[in-house]
């Protein structure tokens, strides 16, 4: 939630976060990665070797974020500081999917081995540090897991690389965060008259660029009829700038104007979820832009 703005919620939004951002992110990393320094490392961080280009990159990203979440902090912009703590969260499982740790256990690439989960649990602790001020209990659960005993978490070891000590003893526990299962409620009935306040209108993507700082959302300039707007949708997981220009999309367009990351959205798109994919609802055929 954007700190100073008017912000939803749901019992099931709150679920999707936390099954998204908890579960599959952040646990999922700490549980798999403490698995294969448990079973293939005798339960002791690694001693790393040479870096790669693929582990200098995660290392170059976790001072940059560090130096991000500082700044959003200073800004009062709570809510980008999380997700740029998620950001390195993110990388760092892309990391191990890339370096593929379980292929170098097979053909007995140790030192190469050794070096990947280093990097690994590094990136998880400097994760852990930044995510102190809103998860001290956890974040200072997955530190004593990762064999750190501090007193007291120090912000300036975020940006200190290297502080894991090799030959420390982990500690494998249950998961932190269990996916969790909301109970589905009874289908809620709209009347025809609220659904009549909803204005649909077909628009036309003029323009599309990344925000700055975010992995999932683009800014969109639409065209509705002859009024250009601006909205901010999360869909750059699925499509990339350059294929939405020129393309035709529902939105709604009698929503009070929204800020999302310090940049106003004055719309919302309609789109098609099914898993991990998302499909944009568009007309079928050449509709001009603000027809209802």
């Amino acid at each position: 939630m954007t700190l100073g703005q008017d912000a939803g919620f749901s019992d099931k939004a709150l679920v999707g976060r936390l099954n998204s951002d908890l579960a599959n992110d952040l646990g999922n990393l700490e549980s798999r990665l403490l698995k294969m320094v448990d079973g293939w490392w005798e339960g002791k961080i690694p001693q790393p070797g040479d870096y790669q280009e693929e582990d200098e990159e995660l290392k170059r990203l976790t001072s940059q974020v560090a130096e991000r979440v500082e700044d959003l902090v200073e800004q009062l912009k709570l809510d980008g500081a999380i997700e740029e703590t998620f950001r390195l969260i993110r990388a760092t499982n892309r990391y191990i999917e890339v370096t593929s740790p379980w292929r170098l256990q097979k053909e007995g690439r140790r030192e190469r081995l050794g070096t990947v989960l280093y990097i690994a649990c590094e990136a998880l602790r400097v994760a852990s540090l930044l995510l102190s001020p809103v998860m001290p209990g956890s974040c200072g659960r997955i530190r004593q897991r990762l064999g750190m005993e501090e007193a007291k978490p120090s912000w300036k070891d975020a940006y200190r690389w290297g502080l894991l000590p090799p030959g420390g003893r982990i500690k494998r526990g249950d998961p932190f965060f269990p996916r969790l299962k909301l109970k589905k409620p009874e289908e809620e009935i709209v009347s025809w008259e609220e659904f009549k306040r909803l204005d649909l209108r077909t628009a036309e993507i003029m323009k599309a660029e990344k925000v700055e700082g975010t992995d999932e959302l683009l800014r969109l300039k639409i065209d509705i009829g002859g009024e250009l707007r601006q909205i901010v949708a999360g869909i750059a997981h699925r499509y990339q700038p350059q294929e939405l220009i020129g393309r035709q999309i529902v939105v709604v367009a009698n929503l009070q104007p929204a800020e999302i990351r310090g940049i106003q959205s004055h719309g919302m798109l309609l789109a098609a979820v099914s898993g991990k994919d998302l499909v944009l609802i568009t007309p079928d055929g050449e509709i001009p832009p603000g027809r209802r």
